[in-house]
């Protein structure tokens, strides 16, 4: 094998990975359709908000080839990992669209090779996409036979937004589906050369691994919800926190997804609930629990509008804090603040939201007349009503009795205990303390203890 890999797309997974590449001395070969953006990389202006992405790419650029070229790549190298959208299709499945038209020109390519060529495929995939339609792709159109002629892996990554590095160089585990015990070998070397400790490499055949990436999202998005939901109970049981429970059970179900908070947006767990969905549908399968989980998660979110909604009036001014879907990056793929100013923006006069890191995305979705963008965090609690939607930095320095006379709902329980006692209108989601919230709930409890 070559010390040289390609990678075609170089998106922003892609250019994160070549770049973990890159800061162990490997030369890469980057291809994509997008002139533009190889041409930034070529004039060093591309700019990545991945944190020590661009760092890498300025110490270690000479490392880089970028090409627009597919032959050129294939001839000069014998491994390739393909990261290329998979988009969401009508059917709630992925489009395997643009992974087939890059394996077409891999295909052309390989063809006119003598030696081995590894291809890995990352992009998030329909099981049985491999078995069903991409190997039998590359055979067609190469002439040759995998695991004898050429190998394929599908090699997923577990990524976060914000933290594409670390999921990269420092995963929980790596999961390799191979096609030969070849294939499956040379990738594991790849990996090998990449990561920057001891982490568990796990091989399978390529459609267990398929099912694997696919069923380790959905699952994360269930045990969020779970947590959801008993922030939902405890916000309306007189005299209990979420966290409490939350925290006792994670001695025994982890910590990780698991804190009543807001509901899961982005571009990815949303989308591969339908799309669990839709492969237990297309095998005559039950899909009761990742419908329901994803139900769930938009009812969720229309409950916690509601419950803000009654605050408000015509004459409201609204402050929304983070509007990102998540902490940490500038993506607002189904973010909660967006649910939530296009729920809000017919019924109060104003709202102004703040994220130093998705502000301009932010504002070309939503850009309605009531809305700006503040300059600091703190104009937010200048408001009638504040909603803390994401945890984000600066909201630890912030004297929160200044604001006794807003309207505060804190939807992550960021304010301590202390602060929160003494501001007038603090809404923890999640947390209830009124002794007597409500007759018929007591009631109706009572009924179930007969």
């Amino acid at each position: 094998m070559t010390s040289t890999i390609s990678v075609f797309g170089v998106g922003k997974v892609g250019i994160t990975l070549i770049s973990a590449m890159l800061n162990k001395n490997m030369r890469v070969i980057g291809v994509d359709k997008n002139k533009t953006l190889l041409d930034d990389i070529k004039n060093k202006n591309y700019n990545s908000d991945e944190p020590g992405v661009q760092k890498i790419l300025n110490k270690k650029i000479e490392l880089l080839t970028v090409t627009n070229k597919t032959s050129l790549a294939i001839k000069k190298t014998d491994f390739s990992f393909v990261i290329v959208p998979t988009n969401s299709n009508d059917l709630g499945g992925f489009s395997n669209k643009y992974i087939i038209q890059v394996l077409k020109s891999i295909s052309k390519a390989i063809k006119e090779k003598k030696t081995y060529h590894t291809i890995s495929i990352v992009s998030t995939i329909i099981p049985g996409s491999s078995e069903f339609e991409l190997i039998p792709l590359v055979e067609k159109i190469s002439g040759k036979k995998a695991n004898r002629d050429f190998g394929f892996c599908y090699n997923p990554s577990f990524i976060a937004q914000g933290e594409i590095m670390k999921g990269i160089v420092t995963p929980d585990y790596v999961l390799i589906g191979e096609n030969s015990k070849k294939s499956g070998k040379i990738t594991e070397k790849v990996h090998k050369k990449i990561l920057k400790e001891n982490v568990p490499i796990v091989k399978m055949n390529c459609t267990e691994a398929e099912i694997t990436k696919i069923a380790s999202n959905t699952h994360e998005t269930m045990r969020v919800s779970f947590a959801n939901m008993l922030a939902q109970i405890c916000n309306e049981m007189p005299e209990t926190n979420v966290d409490s429970v939350t925290n006792a059970l994670s001695f025994r179900l982890g910590k990780r997804f698991f804190k009543g908070a807001v509901p899961y947006g982005g571009p990815c767990w949303p989308r591969d609930n339908i799309a669990l969905s839709g492969v237990l549908n297309s095998v005559n399968l039950d899909d009761t629990i990742p419908r329901v989980v994803d139900s769930y998660n938009l009812w969720h979110g229309d409950k916690i509008i509601e419950l803000i909604s009654k605050k408000l009036n015509k004459s409201s001014s609204v402050g929304v804090i983070g509007l990102a879907y998540k902490v940490g990056t500038n993506l607002i793929d189904k973010s909660f603040s967006l649910k939530i100013c296009n729920k809000l923006s017919p019924k109060v006069k104003s709202i102004v939201g703040y994220d130093p890191l998705a502000s301009s995305n932010f504002k070309s979705e939503f850009n309605s007349s009531i809305f700006k963008i503040a300059n600091d965090i703190e104009e937010c609690f200048k408001n009638d009503i504040c909603i803390i939607v994401q945890p984000i930095n600066g909201l630890e320095k912030i004297n929160y009795l200044k604001y006794k006379s807003t309207v505060i709902f804190d939807l992550w329980r960021v304010i301590p205990e202390k602060t929160s006692k003494k501001i007038n209108h603090y809404f923890g989601f999640g947390i209830s303390i009124n002794k007597n919230k409500n007759y018929k709930r007591k009631r109706n409890i009572l009924k179930l203890t007969k």
